[in-house]
């Protein structure tokens, strides 16, 4: 792509005079050179044009009657000179970079769509908060056409369009006076992959006589456009951006009623969410039973499959290339369709469930291990407890037995519920006989077959970082307790924590995780004898080195001041509908960025134990390989 390519910025006006000059200087102020402005007034009875040609030959100035936004959009398009279209509210404004780093995140994908975050600020331009959208919706596909859209993300000001676009799509429909942007916007965006900047770039103003507040058919229109972006998704759309069509309709239930007054767009959502559910009653559980040896413990784990009062469900058993005689397993596979048998070459347990996974058919996934049991209403009450409180992803209370029956501890986990992905790195409360999950929301999400310990831990992951997870208060499942078990031994609690640790670092290597494997750290010291949870000492010169090839031991300096991270109480990330209030310090942040031209690429990351060439990203590269040389050690 040409750097230099022409964008053009359009800027329709309607009685625009209190802030539209704020605008233009903004436009004006780019550090990107080659722009061209168009001011299109949009039959103002005010001193919009007086304003306006002020400003002389800087600026491609039109003028007409008063149509809607859309008109003034449109006129504006077909006289844009630009290979690109940049619209700017005229009571908005452009940071200095805005276009520049438009023009930069597209240099290797020219003809996509951009949009950013951006900061809100009141008519008096006091600032309220910034729109961190990466932040409001951590897990999502930024680069999904219709992500922004369907989450009320997509700002028109932040966004940079190639004109092509509006030459396949056609134009902002002019019989729409406030749904315009989104009414072309789905259509625009659909199919397509965008490119997200995670930075403020825009500052949206927010006051009482923005159109969409005060006209009269804001409601009416708003209803219909959502209506009739609803009725045109289809399944797989859905899917991919809330993992099912369930949680897809409770998303947007939900959403529109708390942050809209869409009210009837809002009960669409909420009819179909309900006859989901309704589906879903007696939907098919698929029950993933791998086994290696231990065959005399399974008749009674199978039997308790049979006994479930639910009893649409199926039983893949995967026979991980046992060494026992089967025969008896083939037995009770022969007398009950609903079991099934497959045999595979021994490749371990995550290889086993995931070829289980693959020839299963039911609308929800559940596990057991060969030796435990669940009691009789298990899956009925863990089904109707997912569909009654929305949850997609979800775990029960246990107990664990020694083969005896006698009882070795009970785990209430009903406070493991809810966003807990940060929880999770360091609380392990989920156990894998006691998970059930909504199929579609698994995605291509495997269990790590590279893992032999903690694999299902790492696959945890992918649903808490993108799922509430449900917690049932009940004591449904007993994990029978014979010799040394992944839970038990010492030796496979640290190969578990390496593990856990690494996939982490390769998968979510997010600084807010950074404090929460430090914990993790603590709360597994037992298995670093050699590491004493005190005050940390300070970290040696020699491990302040640049990062080499092969890396060195982990220090247990380092591991101490890992240790001793503390943890934000704050573990939620924020909701897109509270929007909230910025605290001092960030209002003079926003503040300052109206001022000021915005260069993200100045702001440093912190240093952490003095590696201060590496910053967070080159210290974790430099702590996971000192691991790994020390668990190879």
């Amino acid at each position: 792509m040409d750097s230099l390519a022409l964008v053009s910025i359009i800027i329709p006006v309607y009685n625009g005079e209190r802030y539209m000059r704020e605008a233009i200087d903004s436009a004006l102020a780019q550090t990107y050179s080659n722009i061209e402005i168009i001011v299109v007034n949009d039959g103002s009875t005010d001193n919009t044009e007086d304003i306006a040609k002020s400003y002389g030959d800087k600026i491609r100035y039109f003028s007409k009657e008063n149509g809607g936004v859309s008109s003034a959009l449109n006129l504006g398009i077909r006289h844009m000179r630009g290979e690109y279209f940049s619209w700017l509210s005229h009571d908005d404004v452009y940071y200095p970079q805005k276009i520049e780093e438009n023009i930069s995140a597209i240099k290797d994908c020219p003809g996509r769509i951009v949009y950013s975050d951006y900061d809100v600020i009141d008519g008096d331009g006091t600032p309220l908060h910034t729109a961190n959208i990466r932040k409001w919706f951590r897990s999502a596909d930024f680069a999904y056409g219709l992500f922004p859209v369907l989450n009320g993300a997509a700002n028109a000001c932040t966004m940079l369009i190639p004109r092509s676009e509006f030459d396949r799509c056609g134009l902002f429909d002019e019989n729409l006076r406030t749904s315009q942007d989104y009414d072309l916007f789905f259509k625009m965006f659909r199919g397509q992959k965008l490119v997200y900047i995670n930075t403020p770039l825009t500052a949206y103003r927010s006051h009482g006589a923005q159109q969409t507040l005060v006209n009269p058919l804001t409601v009416a229109e708003g209803n219909a456009l959502w209506i009739g972006m609803f009725e045109q998704l289809t399944e797989d759309e859905m899917i991919a951006l809330n993992g099912s069509m369930r949680m897809f309709w409770r998303e947007k239930s939900a959403m529109l009623k708390a942050s809209t007054a869409f009210l009837d767009a809002a009960n669409f959502a909420l009819d179909k969410y309900n006859a989901c559910v309704s589906m879903l009653r007696n939907a098919k559980i698929s029950v993933i039973m791998p086994f290696y040896n231990r065959i005399d413990l399974m008749p009674k784990t199978i039997e308790s499959v049979i006994m479930q009062t639910h009893t649409n469900w199926e039983l893949i058993l995967a026979n991980d290339g046992t060494d026992d005689d089967i025969g008896v397993i083939q037995d009770i596979v022969n007398h009950d369709a609903r079991i099934k048998l497959i045999n595979l070459p021994h490749r371990g347990v995550s290889a086993a469930r995931n070829s289980a996974i693959a020839v299963s058919s039911g609308e929800f996934i559940a596990f057991l291990d060969s030796d435990d049991l669940w009691r009789p209403e298990k899956l009925e009450t863990q089904l109707n407890y997912m569909l009654d409180n929305g949850f997609a992803f979800s775990h029960t209370s246990f107990e664990q037995r020694f083969l005896n029956g006698e009882l070795l501890a009970s785990y209430d986990v009903s406070n493991f519920c809810g966003d807990v992905f940060l929880r999770s790195i360091h609380t392990w409360s989920i156990c894998t006989c006691c998970v059930m999950f909504e199929r579609t929301t698994m995605g291509e999400a495997k269990f790590p077959e590279d893992i032999s310990m903690g694999e299902d831990i790492c696959l945890w992951f992918h649903f808490l970082w993108r799922h509430e997870v449900g917690a049932v208060p009940d004591v449904l499942t007993t994990v029978r307790v014979q010799g040394e078990s992944t839970s038990q031994s010492m030796d496979k609690k640290r190969e578990a924590l390496y593990s856990v640790i690494g996939f982490l670092m390769k998968n979510y290597n997010k600084e807010e995780c950074l404090a929460h494997i430090g914990k993790l750290v603590y709360g597994f010291s037992t298995l670093f004898p050699t590491v004493p949870i005190e005050e940390p000492a300070a970290v040696p010169a020699e491990d302040q080195t640049d990062l080499v090839e092969g890396g060195c031991a982990v220090s247990t300096e380092e591991l101490t001041i890992l240790a001793k991270v503390p943890v934000d109480s704050a573990d939620e990330h924020t909701s897109l509908v509270e929007e909230p209030t910025a605290s001092a310090e960030e209002s003079a942040v926003i503040a300052d960025r109206v001022k000021k031209p915005l260069n993200p690429r100045n702001y440093p990351l912190r240093f952490i134990f003095g590696l201060k060439r590496h910053g967070v990203v080159g210290f974790w590269k430099i702590f996971w390989l000192r691991i790994w040389r020390r668990l190879k050690a």
